[in-house]
């Protein structure tokens, strides 16, 4: 099947992303709001990553799940100088390679899952879900393709390779269902780095589950953002941005307000 090449221009830079097919749902949305997908989190994680940061550029950020590389695009360019993406799914893989080797200088690519413990797994598609890639989920087995890793393992492997140690300053998750796997697989790194985390949870089930296990490390959701819903966690160490957050959704709604009002005139 051929490839989906889309371009457009944001805040006056040309970026070019490449999808699997024109069929593909991150694909459609690209084409038709000439924009990055779910542009409304990232334009939210940029501020309260900055927030965060003292409105410094962020060291690290994750983008778990990373797909096609959209969001890590947008990450790598805006918000992270440096942006780990991991990916699983060998047909995510081949269009993520080439827009974070189009668009970005420096990144990571690990082409893993992550889980709760070191295991093997294989991609799963539901039979619904044919023209979306990011629907790919997958599941435990033994004698699978797909090597799961832990996010500690990763992150330790990594500090070693570059002989420093960079906290992880954000981390966004899109895992189709396995948001606890990969979060119990994370526990050195949340417990040190308290980073920002923003998770997909498609239903309330999952929603509660993250609620629960973040809340043994101070963590409280704060806001929700994108059609399928990808909450925004922050600790109580984080008080700059949780104060915040109403006013930016405040200036956010009275921006687009204006904007649709002068397309109106």
């Amino acid at each position: 099947m051929e490839a989906a090449v889309m371009d457009f221009v944001y805040r006056g830079r040309n970026f070019t992303l490449v999808g699997a097919s024109e069929r593909d749902h991150i694909v459609s949305v690209i084409r038709n709001t000439e924009a990055f997908y779910e542009l409304d989190l990232l334009e939210y994680m940029q501020w309260a990553i900055a927030k965060r940061e003292g409105k410094r550029r962020a060291g690290l950020v994750l983008d778990v799940g990373a797909n096609i590389g959209n969001h890590a695009v947008f990450i790598g360019t805006f918000i992270a100088k440096h942006v780990i993406a991991i990916e699983p799914n060998p047909e995510s893989l081949v269009c993520l390679r080439e827009n974070l080797e189009c668009n970005l200088e420096y990144y990571t690519i690990h082409d893993c899952a992550l889980g709760a413990s070191t295991g093997r797994g294989r991609v799963h598609m539901p039979e619904n879900a044919a023209d979306n890639l990011g629907m790919a989920r997958i599941v435990t087995d033994d004698g699978g393709p797909i090597n799961i890793r832990t996010l500690d393992d990763l992150i330790a492997e990594q500090n070693d390779v570059l002989g420093i140690t960079t906290p992880v300053t954000g981390m966004k998750i899109d895992v189709e269902g396995m948001e606890i796997p990969v979060l119990k697989g994370a526990r050195d790194m949340l417990q040190r780095d308290s980073p920002e985390l923003f998770i997909e949870a498609a239903t309330s089930k999952q929603l509660a589950e993250i609620e629960v296990f973040l809340d043994e490390f101070g963590y409280s959701k704060v806001a929700t953002w994108a059609a399928t819903p990808t909450h925004h966690f922050t600790t109580k160490r984080n008080v700059t941005t949780r104060l915040s957050i109403l006013t930016y959704k405040v200036r956010r709604r009275l921006k687009y307000r204006l904007k649709w009002l002068s397309g109106r005139a």
